[in-house]
């Protein structure tokens, strides 16, 4: 039986997953490493916490780093705790580069989160390798498509370095070029590690001394490599509109709004009448 098969009885869910948060899960699992681009409140960091809870489980990882924007960080405390399992023993740490020692000791049967910001993920690079992450999270991992960024080349430092990962984004791409950075940290065996290499084998180049792409060349097989290393999903493919019924209710008007009301409408049907409205 598969790991992904024994979530929900080894792995006990604390909230029930949806079909698609189960199937991204399970491919999760599968491969070791995963974008999950679902729109906003398709699901996404649940299927994060319950990686971390099903590789605590099953592989006895201790140690997850989750990275995000500083605006959001603190509301993956809420995530972990709304959504990880109640049977694994958890320690959130929210890293403080003045105050967070990542040399003491933590309980063996403890899994700990380390949250960090991206500015601190490429600052504090070798203190955070040091601690030996077992799996690391991205959340918004678009913020590090642009390959010649800092926290881009940390981002791909730490895919290479760490077993298992996860690319969380509502919007990955708006240009094809943009997934060489992110694929660089989730999964560099779709498109390599080399951008030029990326270049020739996916983009056109033209314009000012040839430098800018102009266009794209293989896209199919690009978007094949996409699909196998992601997830994707919208709201409208996984929520139903709820159900509704039409009651009217009849309000009884004050006098004066009463009058004031009557008084419109014999306007209103006198201009009808007369073809004026």
């Amino acid at each position: 039986m598969s790991q992904a098969e024994n979530c929900g009885k080894v792995y006990r869910w604390k909230t029930k997953p949806t079909k698609v948060q189960y199937q991204a899960l399970k491919k999760a699992l599968r491969r070791g490493c995963l974008g999950v681009f679902f729109e906003t409140r398709v699901g996404k960091s649940k299927v994060a916490v319950d990686f971390c809870g099903a590789l605590y489980t099953f592989e006895g990882i201790r140690r997850a780093v989750i990275v995000s924007p500083l605006a959001v960080r603190m509301n993956w405390v809420d995530q972990i705790e709304t959504h990880l399992s109640d049977d694994v023993p958890r320690h959130i740490e929210v890293f403080d580069p003045k105050k967070t020692d990542l040399r003491k000791e933590y309980p063996k049967n403890v899994l700990v989160f380390l949250l960090v910001t991206y500015d601190q993920l490429w600052r504090y690079k070798q203190s955070i390798a040091k601690w030996s992450p077992q799996v690391m999270v991205m959340d918004e991992c678009h913020k590090i498509k642009n390959r010649n960024t800092k926290r881009s080349r940390a981002a791909a430092f730490f895919g290479a370095a760490v077993p298992y990962r996860l690319g969380l984004s509502g919007t990955p791409y708006t240009k094809l070029e943009d997934v060489f950075g992110q694929f660089r940290f989730i999964d560099s065996s779709l498109f390599g590690s080399s951008w030029v290499r990326f270049r020739d084998s996916y983009c056109i180049m033209g314009g000012y001394m040839g430098k800018q792409i102009v266009g794209y060349q293989n896209e199919d097989y690009l978007l094949k490599m996409l699909a196998e290393g992601s997830v994707v999903a919208q709201r409208r493919d996984v929520m139903e509109e709820p159900e509704f019924e039409i009651i009217p209710i009849r309000v009884p008007l004050e006098p004066k709004a009463k009058a004031i009301y009557d008084k419109l409408r014999k306007e209103c049907l006198v201009q009808l009448d007369s073809g004026s409205i």
